[in-house]
C-alpha cells in the first residue's frame, strides 16, 4: 500500500467530527472505560497482525476511537476549571497565570486593546480564593506595558463566559473559543490591577520569548516604513499579525476567495527553508546536519510568525520531507500532509473546526488534485528543453492562473459555509 497511514488518519479526523456532532464528553470517571476500550482494541490488533485486512481494519477502528476520546477529553472541563467559578459578568476578580500566546492589538482606535491567552492558576473573588485550571482570553485596554509569552501576571478585571449562539445557525463564539482551549474571557481596564511577577523558565519558553521579541522588532520596522493598508497586509502575510487589517480590507479578501494570501503558509516556509539550506551548504555544513538544522529553522519561523495553522502545517510538512531526505528516501507529499494534520489535531483537536485550518489543508489538496484538471482548462503547455523567454513567461502565467483557480474551486464550499458568500 502506497499510503498506509492516510486512511487511519482520516478515521482519526472522522472520530473528532463524530465526537463533536454527538456532543460526547469524557470526564475523569469515564477514563477507565475509554482506556479499556483502547486496550481491548489494541489486543485484537496484535492478535490479527498476520491477517492484513483485519489488522488494517482494526487499526482504522483504533484511530477512530482515539479521535473520539481525544476530542471529547479536550472539550470536557476539569473539576477546577475556571469557567465553573464565574458567577456573573459584572463581578471583578483577580487571576494569576502565565501568558501562553503572542499578544496582538485588535479593535478600532476607540476600543483598541491587547488580546492574549492566559493559562489561569489562581482565582481570587470577593468571597473566595481557588486554585483553577483552564485558559482565558484577556482583553487588556490601555496597557501599561505589552506582555510577552511566558510572562507570569496577576491581572484584574471582569471575568465572563464568552457569548454563545445568539440566533439559530448563527455564529457560536463560545464554542469557537472552546475548540481553541479557551474557557472564559476577561476585560481588564487601565485602572484594574496589573502586575508582572516573573517569567516561566525552560529552553522552550526561552526560545519562544526570543522569537516573540524578534517578531515585535520586525513589526516595529514595518510600522516605521509602511502605512495602512499595505502595512496591515505585510504584517499578516509575513508576521502572521492580523490585528491591523480593517473590516473592509478583510471583506475584500473574503469576497474574492483570496484569504489564503494573508496567511503565512508553504510559500513563506519554502523560501526560509531554501535560504537556510543555501547558507548551511555555503558554510560547508554536512548534508544530513543541514537537513536537521533547516527543520529547526522552519519550525522556529512558524512560531515566529504566530504559530497559525497554515504556518505550522507547512513547517511540519517541510520537516517530514527533509527528514525523509536525510534518510535517503523521497517523501510523499500526501503522507506529509496527513501526518501534519494528525500532529496538529492530536495536540489541538478543535482545530479541525476552525476555518484557518480547513482552508490551509484544502489549498494544498486543491493544488495536488485539482490543478491537473485546471491545467487542461487553461491549456498550460509542458516545459520543453530550450524554450524561449516568451514561451516560459506564458507558461508561468498560465500555470499561476491554473493553480489560483484550483485553490479557489477547492476553497469555495468552505468559504460559502463559514462566510455565507460565493
Amino acid at each position: 500500500m502506497k499510503r498506509p497511514l492516510v486512511i487511519p488518519i482520516i478515521f482519526f479526523l472522522a472520530g473528532i467530527f463524530v465526537s463533536n456532532l454527538a456532543g460526547i464528553s469524557i470526564t475523569a470517571k469515564h477514563v477507565p472505560v475509554a482506556v479499556s476500550l483502547l486496550v481491548l482494541s489494541v489486543s485484537f490488533l496484535i492478535a490479527a497482525i498476520k491477517k492484513e485486512k483485519l489488522f488494517y481494519s482494526l487499526l482504522c477502528l483504533i484511530f477512530f476511537l482515539l479521535g473520539i476520546f481525544r476530542y471529547a477529553g479536550s472539550m470536557a472541563p476539569a473539576e477546577n476549571d475556571i469557567s465553573k467559578f464565574i458567577i456573573g459578568p459584572s463581578e471583578k476578580v483577580l487571576v494569576r497565570g502565565s501568558v501562553t500566546g503572542d499578544p496582538e492589538w485588535k479593535g478600532a482606535s476607540y476600543a483598541r486593546r491587547l488580546v492574549f491567552p492566559l493559562r489561569a492558576e489562581r482565582l481570587l473573588t470577593k468571597d473566595a480564593e481557588e486554585d483553577v485550571t483552564g485558559t482565558i482570553l484577556v482583553n487588556l485596554f490601555k496597557p501599561r506595558e505589552k506582555p510577552i509569552v511566558g510572562d507570569k501576571l496577576v491581572i484584574g478585571g471582569k471575568l465572563s463566559l464568552p457569548p454563545g449562539e445568539k440566533n439559530p445557525a448563527g455564529f457560536d463564539y463560545r464554542a469557537h473559543l472552546r475548540r481553541a482551549g479557551v474557557r472564559a474571557s476577561m476585560f481588564s481596564r487601565k485602572n484594574d490591577h496589573y502586575l508582572k511577577t516573573g517569567a516561566e523558565q525552560g529552553p522552550v519558553v526561552s526560545a519562544r520569548r526570543v522569537l516573540s521579541a524578534a517578531r515585535d522588532s520586525a513589526d516595529g520596522i514595518i510600522r516605521k516604513y509602511l502605512r495602512n493598508p499595505a502595512r496591515a497586509v505585510i504584517e499578516s502575510a509575513v508576521l502572521g499579525i492580523r490585528g491591523g487589517i480593517s473590516d473592509g480590507t478583510s471583506d475584500l479578501f473574503v469576497k474574492t476567495g483570496t484569504m489564503h494570501i494573508l496567511a503565512v503558509s508553504g510559500l513563506h516556509v519554502g523560501i526560509v527553508a531554501m535560504a537556510v539550506m543555501a547558507l548551511l551548504r555555503l558554510a560547508r555544513c554536512p548534508k544530513r546536519a543541514a537537513y536537521y538544522l533547516t527543520m529547526l529553522g522552519i519550525c522556529a519561523f512558524a512560531v515566529f510568525a504566530g504559530g497559525r495553522p497554515s504556518s505550522i502545517r507547512a513547517a511540519l510538512m517541510g520537516s517530514f520531507v527533509l527528514f525523509g531526505l536525510s534518510l535517503g528516501r523521497k517523501t510523499d507529499i500526501v503522507n506529509a500532509l496527513a501526518l501534519s494534520a494528525l500532529v496538529i489535531t492530536f495536540l489541538q483537536p478543535g482545530q479541525l473546526f476552525r476555518p484557518g485550518f480547513v482552508l490551509s489543508y484544502l489549498a494544498v489538496l486543491s493544488i495536488i488534485y485539482v490543478t491537473p484538471l485546471t491545467d487542461g482548462l487553461f491549456a498550460v503547455p509542458q516545459r520543453v528543453f530550450g524554450e524561449g523567454r516568451l514561451a516560459a513567461a506564458r507558461r508561468y502565467l498560465l500555470k499561476s492562473l491554473s493553480v489560483s483557480f484550483a485553490i479557489w474551486i477547492g476553497m469555495m464550499p468552505v468559504i460559502a459555509s463559514y462566510f455565507h458568500i460565493i
